[in-house]
């Protein structure tokens, strides 16, 4: 899962140990249920390849938790979001469980960092691609009376092995034409375009967007409805990160 840092509950599990110091004598598995917060920074920039790219990335950063600070061994352990299961980060640092100011830092994990590390191990490597398609559910073809209003639909899909977290996308309004309301997810409309955050999109499960489209009474014979998902240079398919909608009036 993209991971730009914030405020999650996770759970994280590992095998923490030092021989001879119980509970932490590394036979048994333990875990941890955790608050995290975004850390400043990412530490040593220069020679971690995931952070170099995360760098780049708005919002980017690590997570941490003063509440889960085990012991030695546990790095590596993975970050899971309590509700969705979804893995947010691995612990890459921290200070031991005892100590006033412990700590444990999950470095960020974003597409990018996520891309140049398979990159890195697989040049052909399994990216994951983002594509959004327009539609209208009722009436598909036909024409659109002016001065009346239809309901597209702007489907965002993910393929691949991971899912991303706040995602933007936008559907824009021609001339002749007005968005007169969205549903679906969190989004900012005007009457010509919409901006839109999708909290998660997951493999396998679309996320679709409503818009109420006001065709003019004065409206061209065709309109040209577009929408478009934000991507990364690591989608290998850009072209299906915009689509066209072509509606045709009458009346």
């Amino acid at each position: 899962m993209l991971n730009q840092g914030g405020r999650h509950t996770i759970a994280t599990t590992g095998y923490p140990g030092l021989l001879g110091r119980e509970p932490y004598d590394g036979r048994d598995q333990l875990w941890c249920l955790g608050r995290t917060r975004q850390s400043a920074g990412v530490a040593r920039t220069e020679t971690m390849l995931a952070a170099n790219a995360t760098g780049r990335t708005a919002g980017s950063g690590r997570m941490e938790t003063h509440n889960c600070h085990l012991h030695k061994g546990h790095s590596g352990g993975p970050w899971f979001l309590k509700n969705t299961g979804d893995l947010v980060g691995v612990l890459s640092a921290g200070k031991e469980d005892g100590e006033a100011d412990g700590n444990s830092v999950a470095t960020a994990l974003n597409l990018e960092g996520y891309g140049a590390i398979v990159g890195k191990a697989d040049p052909k490597g399994v990216y994951d691609a983002l594509s959004v398609r327009l539609g209208r559910p009722a009436r598909p073809g036909r024409p659109v009376r002016r001065g009346r209003t239809t309901t597209v639909t702007a489907t965002v899909t993910m393929r691949g092995l991971m899912a991303a977290m706040r995602v933007p996308v936008t559907i824009a309004a021609p001339r002749g034409a007005a968005l007169a309301a969205v549903h679906g997810v969190a989004c900012a409309p005007t009457r010509r375009q919409a901006t839109c955050l999708i909290p998660a999109v997951r493999p396998g499960r679309p996320v679709r967007i409503k818009a109420r489209v006001h065709v003019a009474a004065d409206a061209p014979r065709r309109l040209a409805l577009a929408a478009r998902v934000t991507s990364t240079r690591l989608d290998p398919t850009q072209r299906d990160n915009t689509d066209v909608l072509r509606l045709f009036t009458h009346g």
